[in-house]
């Protein structure tokens, strides 16, 4: 009987001191809504905090992102304004003689959009490809007259100097900037 008491004992002790760590004390209490109230007052905080730093409100457009693009490709080192916003950068010089709007010029190219997505390349092709200079778009024609064959241009190109406002489905969204590297391989 004495083991059978002592076993009940034990349990009930086991029991009750397993309730006692799960039930909630006066001090566990009162350290929780601290810490609770504490981490709540940070949180609005930040929140004012961020509120006044917040300047732009929702997405930028398709506008905001294209000037912004464009200011920063401006102000790299080498880069020319041909008007209208087409910006010029030769990223190697050529020897040859340079394309006449007449002209049929021989390319190679890789075009992407401002977030480096390409959407074209004769490259990937393995094909350079012949254009002549009164069919192309302008940004190509502008860019292209000031070239000489073996060189090559970034050109960064405004929407309304490629694809204007049409973009091109899946490919090109509407009013968006696009970038040519352009390799001026040849002239006919």
């Amino acid at each position: 009987m004495s083991r059978l008491l002592i076993i009940t004992s034990l349990i009930t002790l086991l029991a009750s001191a397993a309730f006692a760590a799960d039930a909630p004390t006066a001090e566990k209490t009162k350290a929780a809504e601290a810490t609770g109230a504490g981490e709540g007052q940070k949180a609005a905080e930040a929140k004012k905090d961020h509120k006044a730093v917040k300047t732009h409100k929702g997405p930028m457009t398709i506008e905001e992102a294209n000037k912004e693009y464009l200011e920063k490709a401006a102000a790299e080192k080498g880069v020319v304004d041909l008007g209208a916003g087409l910006l010029y950068k030769s990223l190697r010089e050529g020897t040859g003689a340079s394309p006449g709007v007449l002209s049929t010029v021989r390319v190679n190219y890789r075009a992407t959009l401002t977030t480096g997505k390409e959407f074209n390349s004769s490259y990937k092709r393995k094909m350079s490809e012949e254009h002549r200079m009164n069919a192309v778009f302008r940004c190509w024609q502008e860019g292209l007259l000031k070239m000489k064959v073996g060189g090559k241009a970034k050109l960064v190109c405004p929407p309304e100097l490629a694809f204007a406002g049409r973009g091109v489905p899946n490919v090109v969204p509407k009013n968006a900037v696009v970038i040519y590297e352009i390799e001026l391989l040849g002239i006919k």
